[in-house]
């Protein structure tokens, strides 16, 4: 009822007849491409809410304002997990998202005006965000402003999905059509009589007949004369609920390719996800993280600050799904190779850290010696066995 109003007020309170079977049909291509679209912009979103946000200053991580602000709570209103998914919503849905630092709060805008400048900071206004208009003029200095490579993304998926919903359509009527009664009355002769006569005998026969359509054991009786040839045996069906399944499963499968979500993922199914998730991070993830990292770390550090080493990271290293057990072989190896302490992959795998100072000392076990050491170890036990 709502996409109705919506088109009715749009339109206006004209009154020229409305096409409802039309209107219907356009319902039902918005349903599908919305559908898939949404759960395309939802996956990436609850994915990329599990990362987190680290701070650093001088180079070192700290957490601090910042960091509570970006993994907890940005705004008054939102938690961290609210605030991505909003965040995402309006990138994807409109190819760019704005966001304002005011005091200690992100605001995520909803609709906003920008005029670009070339060579000074574009200047943004006619802000609104949560029903709140914000008055004045932003710079680009003091906001984040989000944007992805592709703005017409949903464009060129809409004109692709209105033919893939013309097809839809015809499939969905075909077997429909493919589970109904068809035959052919025949008639010894024709019958004399006027139109009048004719008529009453066809709702005649609509009325015996009736029965036997509409129900699933009847018997319909004939007048002297008349006889039924069922053809519905002979008409084989060009659809079923396979083809119409495959229909919907193909506007699913381009969806996800072109957001880089496999098709596996997309639908939530588990085959080969192992091998299809990580594709999906590298792929999809990845690149929104970088682009938002870009984005945050341009607002609030200048050249010199980041330099120096003040930056934010977007860290997707601990999306995928982490099993201790399965994975203790490998975190034996990275212990004993130096490559991370106790308490550093305690933290990475979500885990408290150890307060032992032995916890944080990064330990290089005999067989990861540099090979000289090795070399001259084994000559000076050559010479005292001589």
């Amino acid at each position: 009822m709502g996409i109705i109003m919506n088109f009715l007020d749009r339109f206006g309170a004209d009154p020229t007849p409305i096409d409802c079977d039309a209107l219907k049909k356009e319902t039902e291509k918005l349903s599908l491409s919305a559908l898939a679209y949404s759960m395309g912009v939802n996956r990436i979103a609850s994915t990329l809410a599990k990362a987190e946000f680290k701070t650093y200053t001088n180079g070192e991580e700290v957490k601090k304002a910042n960091y509570y602000r970006l993994n907890v709570a940005p705004s008054r209103n939102y938690d961290k997990v609210s605030w991505i998914k909003k965040l995402i919503h309006q990138l994807f849905w409109y190819g760019e998202a704005l966001i304002l630092k005011e005091g200690k709060q992100l605001v995520i805008a909803e609709s906003f005006e920008k005029k670009r400048k070339a060579l000074v900071d574009w200047v943004f206004s006619d802000i609104e965000s949560d029903e709140y208009p914000f008055k004045g003029f932003y710079f680009m200095k003091d906001v984040v402003y989000v944007s992805l490579n592709n703005k017409n993304v949903k464009g060129y998926l809409d004109s692709l999905y209105s033919s893939y919903a013309e097809i839809l359509g015809t499939s969905k009527d075909n077997f429909i059509k493919s589970g109904g009664i068809k035959g052919i009355v025949n008639l010894q002769s024709m019958q004399p009589g006027t139109d009048k006569d004719r008529e009453k005998n066809a709702e005649l026969l609509k009325k015996q007949f009736r029965a036997l359509f509409e129900n699933r054991n009847a018997i319909a009786p004939l007048p002297m004369g008349y006889s039924f040839q069922n053809l519905s045996d002979r008409i084989e069906s060009l659809n079923t609920s396979r083809d119409f399944k495959a229909i919907i499963d193909d506007v699913f499968n381009i969806t996800g390719a072109v957001l880089n979500i496999p098709p596996a993922v997309i639908r939530g199914e588990l085959s080969e996800k192992d091998q299809a998730y990580l594709f999906y991070l590298s792929e999809c993830i990845d690149p929104i993280a970088q682009t938002l990292e870009a984005a945050l770390n341009k607002s609030y550090f200048t050249e010199t600050e980041y330099l120096r080493g003040d930056r934010i990271k977007v860290d997707t290293s601990r999306l995928e799904h982490f099993s201790i057990f399965r994975s203790a072989s490998a975190i034996d190896k990275l212990i004993a190779s130096s490559m991370y302490s106790v308490n550093e992959l305690r933290e990475k795998v979500g885990d408290s850290k150890v307060d032992e100072g032995w916890a944080d000392k990064h330990i290089l076990t005999q067989n990861y010696k540099p090979i000289d050491e090795i070399e001259q170890k084994g000559e000076d036990n050559a010479e005292d066995s001589e």
